[in-house]
Order: C-alpha cells, then structure tokens, then sequence
C-alpha cells in the first residue's frame, strides 16, 4: 500500500524478518532514503502473551513510524533533536487516535479532513 506523506509517496510494508533482518530487533522502521515504512507481519503471541496484538499493536507501530516520516518530510527530522525523540514520536502515535476523537466530538477536524482529501 502507498500512502501520501506531506506530498512524497511511501511504501507501507507488511514484511518478514527473512525480507527485512532490522525486524528482529523492532516492530517496524522507517527507510527514509528509499520511502519506505516496514511493519513486522507476524508477532510471536507467546512472546508477547497478548491475545489480538495485529490491532492494537500493529496500528501503534504504523502511526509511530508514519510520525518519523511526517517529521522527516517536513525537514524537523534532520533540523532538530526532538524530531527523532523516540519518547515524543511514541506519544504522539498513541495520543493521536484520542486527540482526533476530542477534535471530532469537538466538530473541528472534519473541514480539515475534507481539504486535505480534495487536496490529493
């Protein structure tokens, strides 16, 4: 899947860590150099002991590595310390989802959303 990062075009990756060794050692990373996004397609359960790990895990790893490219694209990777913090960039993927939800509840995100859809 391709997915459109401030105008630059990604490739998201469901990949194994036969295709992609870095997977031992992480959930997933992000190759700025060639634009691509790469999330670990299979978890060991009994490792992790957590039942249902693909959706909430896999989605907090995407939205992580997704914030590196965000911030990448946007020149604060390179430019500053706190745009590679993992801490911030961790946050920042697990409070979005909640963020967005008080934004709509709020009725403020929806107008951005459209623009940003008819803007691609």
């Amino acid at each position: 899947m391709n997915i459109n990062v401030l105008g630059t075009e990604y490739e998201l990756i469901r990949g194994k860590e036969a295709d992609y060794p870095k997977l031992k050692n992480f959930g997933g990373y992000t190759e700025t150099q060639t634009k691509k996004i790469i999330i670990k397609a299979e978890f060991d359960h009994d490792i992790m002991n957590l039942e249902g790990i693909d959706t909430l895990y896999v989605s907090k790893i995407m939205r992580h590595e997704i914030t590196h490219a965000f911030l990448f694209e946007s020149g604060l990777d390179c430019n500053s310390e706190w745009g590679r913090d993992e801490t911030l960039i961790d946050w920042i993927a697990i409070q979005i989802p909640k963020i967005c939800g008080v934004m709509a509840k709020a009725e403020c995100l929806q107008s951005a959303v459209e623009q940003l859809n008819h803007g691609e």
